[in-house]
């Protein structure tokens, strides 16, 4: 079994927890399958944050992973949303559209179901 399957197997498993039926998260897209200019429905991990500096438009970038792909989530205007951080679960709804072979998500609605390490 490769690093990679091993990967996907972990955060497929991580993603589709019993926590998540209770609290009603349904009709989820899988971040692989996601294609450009229709609505989305994801849920994942949060891997990476990154802060436009102060003197440029203010712009949060934040990297969602699933296991199946990953998606760049874009908040304009702001430098941080209060409980986004490297190991938050996150729950996305949006529009995506492609930037080269990047998959991007642009002030999304968003849910936080907690911290990655909060159950271990």
């Amino acid at each position: 079994m490769s690093v990679l399957s091993k990967a996907r197997e972990f955060f497929t498993t991580f993603s589709s927890t019993d926590a998540d039926d209770e609290s009603g998260v349904r009709n989820l897209d899988e971040i692989g399958s996601i294609t450009s200019r229709r609505r989305a429905h994801c849920l994942g991990t949060v891997s990476s944050i990154v802060v436009q500096p102060a003197g440029n438009d203010p712009k949060l970038d934040v990297d969602l992973h699933d296991g199946t792909g990953r998606l760049a989530l874009v908040w304009l205007g702001r430098q941080s949303v209060a409980g986004i951080e490297p190991g938050a679960r996150l729950e996305v709804e949006g529009f995506v559209g492609l930037l080269g072979r990047k998959r991007i998500m642009y002030n999304p609605r968003y849910a936080i179901h907690g911290a990655k390490d909060e159950d271990q």
